[in-house]
């Protein structure tokens, strides 16, 4: 069972009086003030797999909503096991806005870096902007290492 039918056999109620999200994910940063819409966001941010499991049980019993960040820095995260906890507690919905995230999610709005990669020469262009040669050697030599 996927993450979004789990989650549709267990939730009933609207979603219009939410107004504080947690924000669960790695700690790197710490993002500040309002998310979307006037909601507040409380900060979960966890260093390990072990707290992150935790943490998303923290928020299922005290939220209507939970925001999962990335998990490229939680330290023996594991995929698997992660979807296992999801299904097995999942009872709010869980949104998030990276790509790589959304089989723990049931709802995202994600853009791959491709994408953005591809917008962002197209708008490049549009501007007038023409990469010369040194760029261009610059940037090769940056992404092959």
């Amino acid at each position: 069972m996927n993450c979004r039918k789990k989650f549709h056999s267990c939730w009933n109620r609207p979603l219009s009086h939410i107004d504080l999200v947690p924000w669960i994910g790695e700690n790197q940063y710490r993002p500040s003030g309002p998310i979307i819409l006037g909601m507040d966001v409380s900060h979960e941010l966890v260093d390990d797999f072990e707290r992150w499991k935790s943490a998303f049980l923290w928020a299922n019993e005290s939220f209507d909503l939970i925001y999962v960040q990335t998990k490229g820095a939680i330290e023996g995260w594991d995929d698997e096991a992660a979807l296992q906890h999801v299904h097995e507690f999942i009872r709010v919905p869980v949104v998030t806005c990276e790509e790589f995230m959304m089989p723990f999610s049931v709802l995202g709005l994600t853009q791959l870096s491709e994408e953005q990669g591809i917008r962002a020469a197209e708008m490049a262009k549009r501007i007038g902007f023409e990469p010369g040669e040194e760029l261009r050697s610059r940037m090769t030599e940056y992404y092959s290492q």
